[in-house]
This record gives structure tokens, C-alpha cells and sequence, in this order.
């Protein structure tokens, strides 16, 4: 993103903000990067909790577990579908924090709300319109982290940074389904437990 476009996308960020350089400029750069780790984290544990409990979702849905398997198909066709409509979506809004939250939010209530279904097509939903937030943040939180930290020398080390965050949350996941199976619970009460 070059020119006024981003530009653009880094005053929207921070609207209202005073000029660029001041200690509150600084103050909502830092706080939508932490935001953007925070999102990302939640994102790589809803990606990764569905292998560790794929076996357990096959039973409650009373599925082979090779069908059960497609959910992950379900899931990547809202990812791709939400990374390629964001693109567009930050065009159209420049209020990014909108744009992020509600779909988050979403997504949320749909990992809040999986332990209790048990017809295959509302998972398939679910994890499809689970998939869209997902890649609308991984796609703009990738554009945002940059706009942000343009211009600065730390701006590499923060988008790597936000991949970690990533894989930060993709190594909890199993982490969080091993403490639920060792307390004895039922596996899928583990989405509850990390529902973003």
C-alpha cells in the first residue's frame, strides 16, 4: 500500500489523533498493535482447536470422522472468501476497528455456541462464517500492522511479531484441550473455554 492510500488508512486508524510523532499518536499506534496481537492470538486458537477435537465433534454431530473432516473445508472457503472481500471492505470503510469487530464478534458467538449443535449443516455454517472474520483479519490486520508502523524501523519486526502472536495461539489450542481432557470434561467444552 503506497501513497496517499495508506496514508489514508493510517489517519482513519487514528482519527483524531494529533500530529504524528506526539506522545498520543504513539499511545493508539501502540494500542491497535496490541489489539492486533490480541485478535491474531484468538484467531490461531479458533484455526488450531479444531484438529484436537475433531474426534469428539464427529460423535456429537454423529459423523464418520473423514465427513467430519470437511469442516475444515468449510472453514478455509470463508477464510479465502473473507480474505479476498476485505481487501474491498477497507476500501469502502475507513474505520477499521468496525470493520474487525463485529465479525470478530461473531465468529465468537459461533465458537461459544458449537458445543451444543448437532446438525452438520449449522456446523457447516458455523465454521463457514467462522472462516470470513477469520480471514478478514488475518488479510487487514496484515495491511493495518503496516500502515501503522510505516516509515518506522521497527515495522518489519511488528508484522513478525504478528505472525507469532499467530502461532503463539495455534500451539495453545491443544494446550487448553489437553487441560480439559486431564480435568475430566467433555472435549468440546474447551471451545467455550478459548471462544476469542
Amino acid at each position: 500500500m503506497t501513497g496517499s492510500a495508506g496514508n489514508d488508512l493510517r489517519e482513519a486508524l487514528v482519527q483524531g489523533i494529533p500530529k504524528e510523532g506526539s506522545k498520543l499518536s504513539k499511545f493508539w499506534i501502540g494500542f491497535w498493535t496490541i489489539l492486533l496481537f490480541w485478535g491474531i492470538l484468538a484467531i490461531g486458537i479458533d484455526l488450531a482447536m479444531l484438529g484436537p477435537t475433531l474426534q469428539e465433534l464427529a460423535n456429537q454431530l454423529d459423523l464418520s470422522l473423514a465427513l467430519a473432516g470437511s469442516l475444515f473445508t468449510w472453514r478455509a472457503t470463508g477464510y479465502l472468501v473473507g480474505s479476498v472481500w476485505c481487501g474491498d471492505l477497507m476500501h469502502r470503510f475507513k474505520n477499521a476497528g468496525i470493520l474487525f469487530a463485529i465479525p470478530m464478534a461473531i465468529c465468537a458467538i459461533g465458537v461459544f455456541f458449537l458445543p451444543q449443535v448437532t446438525s452438520y449443516p449449522i456446523a457447516c455454517v458455523i465454521f463457514l462464517f467462522q472462516g470470513i472474520p477469520m480471514g478478514m483479519f488475518d488479510t487487514g490486520g496484515n495491511v493495518v500492522m503496516l500502515a501503522l508502523w510505516r516509515g518506522s524501523d521497527y515495522q518489519n519486526g511488528f508484522v513478525h511479531a504478528f505472525h507469532f502472536f499467530f502461532g503463539i495461539g495455534a500451539m495453545v489450542a491443544p494446550l487448553v484441550v489437553r487441560v480439559v481432557l486431564s480435568e475430566g470434561l467433555y472435549p468440546m467444552i474447551a471451545w467455550e473455554y478459548t471462544g476469542e
